[in-house]
């Protein structure tokens, strides 16, 4: 939410999806890579692998746990 930081651009990769018996949790992983500006400086990550939890709240998904770390398994790349 800072305005020194712009995001350039992303790409989501082996994005993996699991759904819940009772369609009301999803949990996903993907590996992504980021990039962007904070204050005028360049950052960015390859190969990092996201997971998350999603819940359906009174109708609404919600992210309720989301998780960035450096992903060792090199899986083959697959475009989503």
């Amino acid at each position: 939410m800072d305005p020194r930081n712009v995001a350039k651009g992303f790409e989501i990769r082996n994005l993996r999806i699991v759904i819940s018996q009772n369609k009301d949790v999803v949990w996903f992983s993907s590996i992504v890579d980021d990039e962007g500006e904070f204050n005028g400086e360049p950052w960015g990550a390859k190969e990092i692998r996201w997971t998350g939890i999603l819940e359906k709240r009174d109708g609404s998904w919600k992210i309720c746990q989301q998780h960035l770390s450096e992903a060792n398994d090199k899986a083959p790349k697959i475009k989503v």
